[in-house]
């Protein structure tokens, strides 16, 4: 049975990507380093060092995926653990209504960041898709990681 009918798809099959493929991709703070100068934009790394930034992302197990044009890298109905942040290219939020209209809902540029609330919240469907509309590259961050040591850190 194809994941794109099972009901139970979840965003690992469009946002997420599989561990195998996360290894392919760039998920070591080294090869992050080139991303420095955009993740330096980003208003989740405001104020922090380059080290400070890298520390970040490998606690949040940040990969990197390229994607094209027209991919989708969240589908309504889907849920997800991890945030995105886009490091090139550009994408849409859309909502779309049982007839096929798509109402845009915002343009992702570099820097920015999408599904932070989605990832957050457990079991959240999502009521949006994101669609790429220039080749792109996105960082992947999986916000749970980042709360889980927040959290403990604070409770020490």
């Amino acid at each position: 049975m194809s994941d794109e009918k099972s009901p139970a798809r979840i965003s690992h099959r469009h946002f997420a990507t599989s561990r195998s493929e996360m290894e392919i991709h760039m998920n070591t703070t080294d090869n992050l380093e080139q991303f420095l100068p955009i993740l330096r934009t980003a208003s989740i790394f405001s104020g922090m060092s380059d080290s400070e930034i890298l520390s970040v992302l490998h606690c949040m197990g940040a990969f990197v995926s390229d994607k094209e044009k027209d991919s989708y890298l969240l589908r309504a109905g889907d849920m997800t653990s991890t945030m995105g942040l886009l490091l090139s290219g550009s994408a849409i939020v859309i909502q779309e209504d049982v007839w096929g209209h798509r109402n845009i809902m915002a343009q992702i540029l570099p820097g920015q960041t999408f599904a932070e609330p989605f990832a957050a919240s457990n079991g959240t469907a999502l009521n949006i898709s994101v669609v790429v509309t220039k080749d792109c590259s996105l960082l992947y961050l999986d916000i749970h990681r980042i709360l889980a040591v927040s959290y403990t850190h604070l409770t020490l």
